[in-house]
């Protein structure tokens, strides 16, 4: 009987790009051999048998970010096995293609498809819907990209990937969060967590550490998260002056500047003031919605940023195990992140796969103290707020948002840029296919507004039900978006380029 070759663990080597995008890494394996190539940027921190960017809730020297909540990705070699770790939330992806004999997995999307040699198709019109789509969940979102050369790519959420010799890639769930039974274990979870994944950004065996920074608004999530992240040693805050809808004026400043030193305080469209096409790194990823933290780019560089996203303090929402959400906001920030060099920590995220838990404590007798009525109410995030020394009127009284819309205001390089993408890529048959795309669109918002408002009020009266979507999913955004992600990765793509090693 012949016996099986033992064969030859993985071994990694790294190649440093200065050129690249600081905290971008991609990793290429062939199975004719057992060394590991990982190209990565400036910022990304490498040993002898790991690689991470971010920080997590453990000690940074062990490098077992795969084991904790972590905020950023890597990867490291655990017995004798490949083992790479995706943010533990639903805002950024892991993804990996397999060409031939070789796996390719990177932490950037348009990264990965130079490394590959791919393209996307300019001719699909679902890229916007199918990257949004894990709002629907850990188990329903479009888990494949298609490309023009029929070779697909993989998105990876929220869990590690197992890579064995034979190239053979497993998906992993990341280690659970513990259970909660009352509001003071969740915010003490909260906190500690946070804090932990504070000490491991400032670890002195780091070659580079990072400083805490929040945001903060008149809302709901991000002043609780401000109390949190100044229990940790934040000094320093954001705010965004304006809003694009509901409340006119969203800025945290007052609220900033009564738990921290400094506040920095931009307009939405302060990002105008940059050079090129801003909005070009965000519609990669499926939104330009997040363009507004461009604005702060400057004060970003070498952060810990905490934000409120998602929305999981909401009594009325459930996200169950698999993350569901209200939206997508949040999901864009990807390739600017690891541009400018900056960890991204959305708090709310830290334990919420467990969020029938939180659902529960939100809706409990003990937050009623904190409940003040109304479509508007997050008790959770008012009892942290206020605890904290926020005022109950300076914030939660008005839903507003500083997302800002494609359709609606582009700088205007952008949009005439996107425009003659589009000719070049546009069809015969297209006008026609996007009057009708408009229509359904049209259709669609109305149904879903009026449905919202209806599923609300039943809501507060303890009746819970989903609006079914009667229009496909497709037409669900505006026809003019529907080749943003092509131009986005068009452009962004171009940071990846660059002569191969000899």
């Amino acid at each position: 009987m012949q016996m099986k070759r033992a064969q030859a663990p993985f071994v990694l080597s790294f190649t440093k790009k200065e050129g690249i995008p600081s905290l971008a890494w991609c990793l290429e394996a062939t199975s004719a051999t057992e060394r590991v190539t990982v190209c990565h940027g400036s910022r990304v921190e490498t040993s002898t048998d790991a690689f991470v960017e971010g920080a997590w809730d453990g000690t940074y020297v062990d490098m077992a970010m795969d084991q904790g909540v972590c905020m950023g990705s890597g990867g490291r070699i655990r017995n004798g096995e490949l083992v790479l770790s995706s943010p533990s939330h639903t805002l950024e992806a892991l993804y990996s293609v397999r060409v031939a004999d070789r796996l390719v997995v990177s932490n950037s999307l348009p990264f990965a498809l130079v490394r590959a040699g791919l393209d996307l198709d300019p001719g699909y019109r679902s890229y916007l819907i199918d990257m949004r789509s894990i709002k629907r969940g850990l188990q329903r979102y479009v888990k494949i990209i298609p490309t023009l050369q029929g070779v697909p790519v993989q998105r990876h959420f929220f869990s590690n990937l197992v890579v064995d010799r034979d190239l053979q890639v497993r998906q992993e769930r990341k280690p659970p969060a513990p259970r909660f039974a009352a509001f003071a274990g969740y915010r003490e979870y909260l906190k500690s967590t946070l804090e932990r994944i504070t000490l491991n950004a400032n670890d002195s065996s780091r070659s580079f550490v990072y400083r805490l920074l929040t945001t903060v608004s008149r809302g709901y999530d991000s002043p609780a998260c401000a109390v949190l992240a100044k229990e940790c040693g934040c000094e320093r805050a954001m705010t965004v002056s304006d809003s694009s809808w509901g409340n006119p004026i969203d800025s945290g400043r007052e609220i900033g500047e009564l738990l921290f030193d400094e506040v920095i305080e931009r307009k939405r469209q302060a990002y105008f003031h940059n050079a090129g096409m801003p909005e070009a790194e965000f519609a990669a990823l499926g939104d330009a919605g997040d363009v507004q933290f461009s604005g702060f780019e400057d004060v970003l560089a070498g952060c810990i940023l905490t934000t409120g996203f998602p929305n999981a303090w909401d009594p009325q929402w459930d996200m169950g195990p698999d993350i569901r959400r209200h939206d997508a906001s949040g999901s864009s920030l990807g390739e600017f992140r690891l541009r400018v060099g900056f960890i991204h920590v959305p708090v709310p995220f830290i334990g919420c796969e467990n969020h029938s838990d939180i659902s529960v404590i939100g809706r409990s007798a003990e937050l009623d103290p904190w409940r003040v009525g109304g479509l508007y109410d997050r008790p959770i995030a008012r009892r942290i707020a206020e605890i904290g020394g926020i005022p109950r009127h300076m914030f939660g009284q008005r839903k507003s948002a500083a997302a800002t819309w494609w359709t609606l205001q582009p700088k205007s390089e952008s949009k005439a840029n996107y425009e003659k993408f589009r000719s070049a890529h546009r069809r015969p048959e297209d006008k026609t296919t996007e009057l009708v795309h408009s229509l359904l669109y049209w259709l669609s918002r109305r149904w879903l507004y009026f449905g919202w408002l209806f599923a609300r009020v039943l809501g507060k009266l303890g009746i819970h039900v989903q609006i079914p979507q009667v229009v496909p999913l497709r037409f669900t955004e505006p026809a003019v978006e529907a080749q943003l992600v092509q131009w986005g990765i068009s452009i962004v793509r171009q940071r990846y380029q660059f002569e191969p090693d000899r």
